[in-house]
């Protein structure tokens, strides 16, 4: 599907872009995460007995895991992997144990209608200015609070707050 090839070319730009940044939260570290494509390969696994199998469209996995699914061990570099090769469908299945999260991209048929051919200009309608308020506050007093405003904001009571016919809270 040629949806995978942008949305796993831009996390893997965006990882890249994020690996060397060191936050409160954590320090940057030596392990290469990457989005890769795993549509159309089958996943299966088995918990109490149970069989599961899915087919995620994209996967979040560790470098070892993309390399060991493209080919058997492949040592190509990080880059090579997640900008390269990771929008590719995987020659070897991945493993659940290998997944850190995984992404479905569908979308429905268009619904839609397409554009016009061409479009036409139409005029467009003047709207008349608002006129200014009635009652225009000069002062601190003058405002509705009942000049209750903190003494911090105040310089001088009684100081005029317009300027041009604009209100100025300061």
């Amino acid at each position: 599907m040629a949806g995978y090839r942008p949305f796993v070319y831009a996390f893997n730009h965006a990882l890249r872009a994020l690996h060397n940044i060191d936050t409160p939260l954590r320090k940057s570290t030596d392990l290469r995460l990457l989005f890769h494509r795993n549509d159309p390969k089958l996943m299966t696994a088995t918990h109490n007995g149970h069989v599961s199998q899915r087919k995620p469209d994209i996967l979040f996995v560790f470098l070892d895991a993309a390399r060991n699914a493209f080919s058997q061990g492949d040592p190509g570099s990080w880059d090579d992997h997640a900008l390269k090769t990771a929008v590719e469908p995987p020659n070897n299945r991945f493993q659940w144990s290998d997944s850190l999260g995984t992404w479905e991209l569908k979308r429905e048929k268009a619904t839609l209608p397409l554009p016009p051919d061409e479009y036409t200009a139409e005029s467009a309608m003047e709207i008349p200015p608002e006129p200014l308020p009635s009652s225009v506050y000069e002062t601190v007093d003058d405002l509705p609070t009942g000049g209750m405003v903190p003494e911090s904001l105040i310089e001088v009571p009684g100081t005029p707050l317009l300027t041009n016919s604009w209100l100025i809270v300061y």
